[in-house]
C-alpha cells in the first residue's frame, strides 16, 4: 500500500487522476464508478494474484476497453507472457523511476484514449455510441447510490425520420442527424453527456439536474431545432425531437430499468403527438 500512495502521489503530482483501489474484492465495483481509462496492476497481491483480477475485470462488458498494465517485479518473460493471457495488455516492470512511470503512463493514456475514441464514436455525429452512453449512466447510477447525488435521462428520438429520407434523400437525413447531434453538443452543459442510442435516437445523461430544469434544457433545445430550416432538393422543411425524461430519485431498481423508464417516456410523447418533452412523473 505504500508504494501504491506512492507511486499516487508521483502521478498526482504530474496531473494524472488516480484512485487507488485497496481491496481487489472492491475493484470491479470501484473501476464501475471512477471509469478510469488505464489500470496499473501488481501480478502478486496478498489474497489474488494479479491475473485472477485481470480475469474477472474482463468478464464484464463495461470493462472491456480498459487498458490493464502489470507493474510488477516479475522478471520471468514465461511469467509474464502466462500473465497477459488473462486479460491484460501490457506490462511494466520494477523497480521503476519516477519519471519513467510517468512518461510510461502517459504513452499508455493517450494510446488507449484514441483507441477508445475510435471505437466508441459516431463517425456521422462525433457523439459516443450506443454501449459507452449506457455505461455513463451506470457510472451515474453508482454514483448516485454512494452520493445521493440524483441525475436525469432522456431519451431523444427524431420526428418522422422517415419521411425526411424517403422525401429528401439520406444524404439529406444525415445532415439532420448531425446538427441535431451539434445542437446537443453546444447546448448540454459541459457536465452532461449525450450519446447515438440508435439511427436516429439519443440518449441525453444529466448530472445533478432536476426533472423540472433537466425538462426546461430540452424544452429550448426542442424550440431551438424546430427553428432551423434544412434544405432539401426541391424544397426547405423543418424538423421536431420527441424526449421521454426520467430522474434517478423515481427509486429504479438499476441503471437499465431507467433507461426503460425514459423510453416509456418517449413513447407516451410520441402517443401525445410529437414534438414536446414529457417527463415520466407527468404520464
Amino acid at each position: 500500500l505504500l508504494l501504491a500512495e506512492h507511486y499516487s502521489w508521483v502521478l498526482e503530482s504530474a496531473g494524472i487522476e488516480v484512485q487507488i483501489i485497496e481491496s481487489p474484492d472492491e475493484a470491479v465495483s470501484d473501476l464501475l464508478s471512477f471509469k478510469p481509462d488505464l489500470l496499473l496492476l501488481d501480478m502478486h497481491m496478498p489474497e489474488y494474484s494479479g491475473s485472477e483480477v485481470s480475469g474477472v475485470i474482463r468478464q464484464y462488458d463495461q470493462l472491456s476497453s480498459l487498458h490493464i498494465t502489470f507493474l510488477s517485479a516479475e522478471h520471468d518473460i514465461q511469467q509474464q507472457l502466462q500473465a497477459l493471457s488473462f486479460g491484460a495488455d501490457d506490462f511494466i516492470t520494477k523497480p521503476i523511476s519516477n519519471q519513467n512511470l510517468v512518461s510510461a503512463v502517459k504513452l499508455r493514456l493517450a494510446r488507449n484514449r484514441d483507441i477508445k475514441s475510435l471505437i466508441e464514436r459516431d463517425s456521422l455525429t462525433g457523439l459516443v455510441r450506443h454501449g459507452a452512453i449506457k455505461d455513463t449512466v451506470y457510472s451515474e447510477f453508482e454514483k448516485m447510490k454512494r452520493s445521493g447525488e440524483h441525475f436525469c435521462v432522456a431519451m431523444v428520438d427524431l420526428d418522422h425520420f422517415k419521411n425526411v429520407n424517403d422525401t429528401h434523400g439520406h444524404a439529406v437525413g444525415d445532415i439532420v442527424i448531425s446538427t441535431i447531434a451539434t445542437l446537443l453538443q453546444k447546448r448540454l452543459r459541459r457536465s452532461d453527456r449525450a450519446g447515438r442510442y440508435g439511427g436516429e435516437e439519443f440518449l441525453v445523461v444529466l448530472p445533478d439536474c432536476s426533472a423540472a430544469n433537466a425538462k426546461r434544457l430540452l424544452e429550448s433545445l426542442l424550440n431551438a431545432f424546430k427553428n432551423i430550416q434544412f434544405s432539401g432538393p426541391e424544397s426547405q422543411f423543418t424538423c421536431t425531437f420527441s424526449a421521454g425524461l426520467v430522474c434517478s430519485a423515481g427509486g429504479f431498481a438499476d441503471s437499465d430499468t431507467l433507461i426503460e423508464a425514459a423510453d416509456q417516456a418517449l413513447y407516451q410523447a410520441k402517443h401525445n403527438g410529437r414534438n414536446q418533452v414529457v417527463i415520466l412523473e407527468d404520464m
